[in-house]
């Protein structure tokens, strides 16, 4: 049923809406909760129809999610919008996993999922509340009140593109999907190793670079104290000196 399934992807999408209106700093929430949910429904949702075809409906739902938010947050950094769009589509991933796993437990045929044909009920009611569990957990750990380190958000970033990226390419293998597919996404699979491990490289000298800073310091804050008793020391003496000549010229 069409309406059905509009129905269903319109509740859906409120839990994207609702994560990326907490995930900024958001002064216009009802306003941006609207805008993300007309365009999820009027623009993506039919794009993603008239694709067909997961294996190009993520990376296109991600670049056009990253533009979307570019444009409603533009005081957020490009590296933060991109981060929240990875994220999102990890959860949105991993609960599909969860929720195929429930499928095959329940011995329910496996199809392709559109505006036309969709499971029971039951089964979208638990894929919502597993994403407002795990978006509402990630508005936590990562949200505009976590001031995250720009090197560890592109760390954890990479990791879960090649988490995505590992099963995307198995499944494109296991299905005979189209070869270019699976060219495709083994170059993209390879070049993001390569940039993990460019990027584990630097952060192995940063790292280096600051406990060296640090000794330093602790070299240089040690003489500082150092100097500074001497400097004591002197002054002490020479207090006393003058002390006892004083007494002296007293007692004469």
């Amino acid at each position: 049923m069409l309406g059905l399934g509009i129905l269903i992807y319109s509740i859906q999408v409120t839990s994207f809406a609702y994560f990326f209106t907490f995930f900024f700093h958001n002064e216009h929430k009802i306003r941006n909760f609207i805008l993300m949910m007309l365009i999820f429904v009027l623009i993506m949702g039919p794009v993603s129809q008239l694709i067909n075809n997961s294996y190009i409906t993520i990376p296109t739902g991600m670049i056009m999610v990253y533009i979307m938010l570019r444009i409603l947050f533009r005081e957020e950094s490009k590296m933060r919008c991109l981060w929240a769009t990875i994220i999102w589509e990890f959860i949105m991933f991993f609960c599909e996993i969860i929720m195929l796993a429930m499928l095959l437990l329940s011995d329910t045929e496996i199809q392709q999922v559109t505006f036309f044909h969709q499971y029971t009920l039951w089964f979208y009611v638990v894929q919502y509340i597993c994403l407002l569990i795990f978006y509402s957990l990630a508005i936590v750990l990562f949200g505009p009140k976590e001031a995250s380190d720009p090197q560890t958000i592109i760390l954890e970033s990479i990791l879960m593109a090649l988490q995505i990226l590992s099963f995307l390419l198995c499944t494109c293998i296991v299905y005979e999907i189209n070869l270019y597919l699976i060219v495709l996404y083994s170059v993209l699979f390879l070049l993001s190793v390569l940039y993990l491990f460019k990027k584990l490289i630097q952060f192995q000298e940063q790292k280096k670079q600051k406990v060296t800073a640090h000794f330093l310091q602790e070299q240089l804050n040690q003489q500082i104290e150092h100097y500074i008793q001497l400097k004591q020391q002197d002054q002490f003496r020479k207090l006393r000196h003058d002390y006892i000549n004083f007494m002296e010229r007293f007692s004469e």
